[in-house]
C-alpha cells in the first residue's frame, strides 16, 4: 500500500458520514507518574477529562463517545465525570490500552465502523481537525490516519482514527507490550499490511 499525505485547510465539515458509525474512545486514567491525577485537575471551567469530552462532543461526525479507563479504584472518579456527560464507559487492564479500546467498542457499540483513539492528555484538541481526519480516512479508503508521525499540526490538536477492522487486526496479531500501549505503532511498523495516511497541515507560502 502507498502511504498518503492528507492536507487540512481551515474549514468545518457541514455533513455527517452517517453511512459509517463512528465511535470516539477516550482513554484516561488517574495513575500518571509524571503528573498525578491530572485527569481531574482544573482546566478552564472544567477538569481535564471533562474538557476533552466537551470538545469531542463538538465534532460533527462522531456518533458515540466511550470512556475507556482502568479497573483501579482511583479511576472511579473518571467514571463519575463520564456519567456527568452521559457517555458510555468501559474498565479494563491499566497496561493494555489496545485491549481497553477494543473491548470498549465491541461491548458498547459493536456495529461501529470507525474508531477515534482520543487520548485525554490532549484537552486542546480541535473538533474540526478530528473531523477532517475521520473524513480523510473514509474518503481515501485508509486503515488508519495519524497527525502524530509527521508533526506539522500543533501536537494534540487532532487524533488517530482507524477502521474497526484495523483495530481487530492489531488486537489479534500482537501481544507485544509496546503495541498494546501504543496501538497504531503496529501499523506504522508493518506498513506493508495497512493503508496508512498522515494528516498534515496545508501550509501556504
Amino acid at each position: 500500500f502507498n502511504n498518503i499525505l492528507i492536507y487540512w485547510d481551515f474549514y468545518l465539515y457541514t455533513w455527517m458520514y452517517k453511512n459509517k458509525k463512528i465511535s470516539a474512545v477516550i482513554t484516561a486514567r488517574m495513575g500518571s507518574t509524571r503528573l498525578s491525577a491530572k485527569m481531574n485537575l482544573k482546566f478552564g471551567n472544567d477538569v481535564v477529562l471533562g474538557s476533552v469530552i466537551k470538545r469531542l462532543m463538538q465534532s460533527k461526525l462522531i456518533d458515540y463517545f466511550i470512556l475507556a479507563t482502568t479497573t483501579n479504584q482511583h479511576d472511579d472518579k473518571l467514571i463519575s465525570i463520564a456519567n456527568k456527560y452521559k457517555i458510555k464507559t468501559f474498565r479494563g487492564d491499566e497496561c493494555d490500552v489496545l485491549g481497553r479500546i477494543f473491548s470498549a467498542v465491541t461491548r458498547n457499540n459493536p456495529d461501529t465502523n470507525i474508531i477515534v483513539r482520543a487520548c485525554a492528555d490532549n484537552p486542546l484538541l480541535m473538533p474540526s481537525l478530528v473531523d477532517n481526519g475521520i473524513a480523510s480516512l473514509i474518503d481515501n479508503n485508509l486503515d488508519v490516519i495519524t497527525p502524530f508521525e509527521i508533526n506539522t499540526l500543533p501536537f494534540g490538536f487532532s487524533m488517530v482514527s482507524m477502521t474497526k477492522e484495523c483495530l481487530e487486526k492489531i488486537n489479534s496479531n500482537t501481544q507485544d507490550k509496546l503495541y498494546r500501549e501504543h496501538v497504531e505503532n503496529y501499523c506504522f511498523e508493518h506498513s506493508n499490511e495497512f493503508n496508512v495516511g498522515y494528516q498534515v497541515a496545508n501550509i501556504h507560502t
